[in-house]
């Protein structure tokens, strides 16, 4: 997995009508991972009706800590804002087993990942080894614009 400046710029700094809010969470002065949330824009100025945990990258020590306390700052944030849900694509082991401790549930229609890669071939047949989130799917170029 690999976020690159960028990707990130483009991802979630140049889309039209878009803000993204980002959490960051640091110890001392080293970054140690992010989410990135996206808030639907509320009917004639009310609270989001969803949001949308867009990515969530964790650095590999502390794992289990750090998506945990990403989680809860996101849920934090939903929260304060009055989201009527909120709502992630991950395709991590790791992620989904934290999401589902805290009470997310898996939906039925979930969207479809697709990958390619000559340089991994191995990883690619392997579902378990993928990092994937809904940046890497594009998914939120075809969210409605959320600033008025």
């Amino acid at each position: 997995m690999r976020r690159e400046h960028e990707f990130l710029e483009w991802q979630f700094l140049r889309q039209p009508g878009k803000v993204f809010d980002f959490i960051r969470l640091y110890r001392g002065s080293q970054l140690v991972g992010y989410v990135v949330l996206f808030f639907r824009a509320g009917r004639d100025g009310g609270p989001p009706p969803k949001a949308a945990i867009s990515d969530l990258v964790y650095d590999s020590r502390n794992q289990d800590e750090v998506i945990d306390t990403l989680l809860d700052a996101a849920l934090q944030l939903a929260m304060e804002r009055k989201a009527g849900s909120l709502v992630t694509d991950i395709l991590d082991k790791r992620v989904e087993t934290r999401v589902k401790k805290i009470g997310f549930a898996r939906i039925r229609n979930a969207p479809r990942f697709m990958a390619s890669s000559s340089e991994f071939p191995d990883e690619i047949h392997d579902p378990t080894r993928w990092y994937l989130t809904r940046a890497d799917a594009d998914i939120s170029i075809f969210e409605e614009p959320n600033v008025v």
